[in-house]
């Protein structure tokens, strides 16, 4: 979970210990030398002003940009807490730019909802929620399914009209929000 006021982990990570640095992307990139400067300079704003300028935050952030590229989200659901209009939508757009067509929307609270996961498919690259109910509480069968989307099990869902289907994928998923969700289980897990 990133909290964008002070981006705060909720886990502890050793010097890079936990990510999975990409090495080769099979896809041609433009050279940031010509990518147009305002936009260039608007996202590295908004990257320095969330992480108060931590290198290892700017890197994870930096690093979901390329897993989008790259269409794997190993095995992760970030949730970016923050304040409304300090610029989670704007960063999730950018995200979904970076998709190339290859996005959906879905908000953590409709996990449930098999209407809302019909535009989810293995060539899905992002999984984007604009917001998150504040009073979101996940319970019981929603906590499964949010497990089983972040470490792309697959799941069965109704479509209407039609014999029932599978959804799976790998693909980066995030979620914005202003409050921490509420999450309930039977052990400390």
């Amino acid at each position: 979970i990133l909290n964008t006021k002070t981006l705060e982990f909720s886990t502890n990570f050793d010097e890079f210990g936990e990510y999975d640095f990409i090495s080769k992307i099979n896809y041609k990139l433009l050279h940031p030398d010509l990518t147009i400067k305002s936009h260039y300079t608007l996202i590295n704003k908004l990257l320095h002003d969330w992480t108060d300028n931590d290198e290892e935050k700017i890197t994870l952030l930096k690093q979901l940009g390329v897993s989008v590229i790259d269409g794997d989200g190993r095995d992760n659901y970030i949730i970016i807490i923050g304040a409304g209009g300090n610029g989670k939508s704007i960063y999730l757009n950018l995200l979904v730019n970076l998709a190339s067509g290859y996005h959906a929307n879905l908000d953590m609270q409709d996990i449930s909802d098999d209407n809302k996961l019909n535009d989810i498919n293995e060539n899905t690259r992002l999984i984007t929620g604009h917001e998150l109910a504040t009073n979101s509480k996940f319970t019981g069968g929603m906590i499964s399914r949010v497990k089983q989307l972040t470490t792309a099990d697959p799941f069965k869902i109704n479509v209407k009209f039609k014999e029932a289907r599978y959804v799976m994928t790998k693909c980066t998923k995030i979620q914005a929000t202003n409050t921490v969700p509420k999450i309930f289980e039977n052990n400390q897990a």
